[in-house]
Parts: C-alpha cells; sequence; structure tokens
C-alpha cells in the first residue's frame, strides 16, 4: 500500500513537468513565446490557463510574476505574490530569490533584499535557459540579457552594493561594489562606487572611479555630473540638454531619470521626486528609481 501510495505521489509531484514536454504546443510553452516576443498580455493569458491546471509548477509562478513587473501601473504586490509562491513551492528556485530581491530592493525592504541575493548566490543554478533582461541606468531599453548560466558574481555583488546603500553600511557598500569591479568593471558599477566613497569622506578616490566609469563610457551622464560636481565645476551647463532631451523624448524614461539625478546632486527634491515619478510611470522595473525615492523621502524628513 505504501509502495502504490509513493508512485501516485510521484506522478502528482512531476505531473506538470511531463505535461510541459509532451504537449505539442501547451499553455506553458505558448506563454513562453508570447514572453520572447513581449506580447505579455497573452503570455498572462497562457500562464493563467496554465496555473489552473498545474498549481504546483514553480517555474510558471516565477514566470507570471516577470509577467506582472512588465505591466504598468503599481503590480509589485502581485509579482512578490508570485515570488513567493514559486519559493515556497521549489526552495531550490534560484532565479525567484533574483527576482524576490530585486522586488525587496525597490519596496526598500533592504535587509530582506539581502538575504534573497545571498541565498541566490549560494544556490546551485542548474540547466535552464531562464533569461534575466538587463536595464542599463543611463540607456534607453534593455541593454542587454543574461542567463543563469552567465557568471552573474558581478550583478550580484552590484545589488548587494545598492543594499547596504539603503541601509547607510557605505564601506560594506565600497566592498561589495569592488568585487563586482573586479570582475567586470561596469561604468554602473563605478558610478555607484563613487557615491559610497562620497559618503565616507573619500572625494578623492571617488573622483578615480567616475573617471574610470567615463573611460569605459565617455557619454555616462550621471559619472559626468558627479564629477563636475566633485571637481567644482559649474554642472549648470548639463542641464540644457537634459531639458532638450525630456521634450523631444517625453515618453522614454531614461531622460527623466537623467535629469532626476541632476536635481538629486542639488539636494532639489521637489524637482527630482516629479522626474523619478515620471520615470516610474514609464518603467517600473527600475530598481534605482525605487532607491532614490526612498533616499528623497528620508532627505525629506531629516529637514522637516
Amino acid at each position: 500500500m505504501t509502495r502504490i501510495f509513493l508512485v501516485l505521489l510521484f506522478i502528482s509531484l512531476s505531473g506538470f513537468g511531463l505535461a510541459r514536454q509532451n504537449s505539442p504546443k501547451n499553455d506553458f510553452e505558448a506563454a513562453l513565446e508570447a514572453m520572447d516576443r513581449e506580447d505579455q498580455e497573452a503570455a498572462f493569458f497562457h500562464l493563467e490557463n496554465w496555473l489552473k491546471s498545474y498549481p504546483q509548477d514553480a517555474l510558471a509562478h516565477w514566470y507570471m510574476g516577470q509577467v506582472y513587473e512588465s505591466f504598468p501601473g503599481e503590480n509589485t504586490p502581485f509579482a512578490l505574490e508570485y515570488y513567493n509562491q514559486a519559493i515556497n513551492l521549489n526552495p531550490q528556485l534560484a532565479s525567484a530569490y533574483f527576482s524576490r530581491g530585486r522586488i525587496f530592493l525597490q519596496m526598500e525592504r533592504f535587509e530582506a533584499a539581502e538575504k534573497d541575493f545571498l541565498t541566490f548566490q549560494n544556490l546551485p543554478k542548474g540547466e535552464t535557459n531562464q533569461i534575466f533582461f538587463e536595464k542599463n541606468s543611463t540607456q534607453a531599453g534593455v541593454s542587454g540579457i543574461f542567463t543563469l548560466q552567465g557568471n552573474l558574481s558581478a550583478k550580484v555583488f552590484y545589488h548587494l552594493g545598492l543594499c547596504q546603500m539603503g541601509m547607510e553600511n557605505y564601506e560594506k557598500a565600497n566592498e561589495y561594489f569592488d568585487q563586482a569591479i573586479e570582475i567586470r568593471p561596469e561604468p554602473d558599477y563605478l558610478t555607484e562606487k563613487s557615491q559610497a566613497l562620497l559618503s565616507l569622506d573619500r572625494s578623492n578616490e571617488a573622483e578615480s572611479a567616475l573617471i574610470t566609469a567615463l573611460e569605459i563610457d565617455p557619454d555616462h551622464f550621471l559619472a559626468q555630473e558627479r564629477l563636475a560636481f566633485i571637481r567644482g565645476k559649474n554642472p549648470e551647463e548639463l542641464i540644457e540638454p537634459l531639458n532638450i532631451a525630456v521634450k523631444n523624448k517625453p515618453n522614454e524614461p531614461q531622460v527623466w531619470k537623467k535629469r532626476a539625478y541632476y536635481f538629486l546632486e542639488r539636494e532639489n527634491w521637489k524637482l527630482a521626486e516629479r522626474d523619478l515619478r515620471q520615470a516610474l510611470a514609464l518603467d517600473n522595473q527600475d530598481a534605482e528609481l525605487y532607491l532614490y525615492l526612498g533616499t528623497i523621502a528620508s532627505r525629506q524628513q531629516e529637514w522637516a
């Protein structure tokens, strides 16, 4: 009797996996195809149908969270619910921890985000074709893709650094950024390192990091802006091209984000918040927008 029960249990748990493999074109496969062509509404429809039949499919829950994140508006709680469910169903699903960590970072739950990124770092990634879309902090649209097979150490260290920045642990943040830069010297990593160094009153080292960032990407606006600030130059000259960019490309979130950085450096909280919220309305998946909005809220409380 026990043997029969175990066989039935195995069949029940593995059923959705077999269904994925054996169906000629099932809803799960159709959902992935829809996501590949950026038809998120179709992906939602197919995943919803799939989960009605296979509610124990952790990977489908993870993909549904990705779909919710892509929708405009405030869908973070729904995405978080699906990521939680994916982890409950499969505590070894590394991708769900990375996605949930980014959600926690957006929600300014920095300790929870750090815990998820560390868990992701320590879990085996397995053989999978799961893809994350990568967004550069100063460029428009998707700047690249990465999979769980790639070397994600630099990205994880970068996210851990952002968590420490949010908790105002600037020394630890700087250490994480250094680890990311050692693996891959990205301009974004160097620019965030400069902010950690400035918070530690180490302006000479911050300047050096920004120079290196601009050697890699001479058009990196935030690095340009911070370097002008450190060197005492007149950064007001930078505002005119930003105003023109906003006027010419009002539906591009990155132009609003760049101008928000400009206002942030001058402690013009009202205008910075206005531009950040406009950028957020156009792209609600950018974790840095939430981080800087949190910074504004914190600074405003200090001045109240």
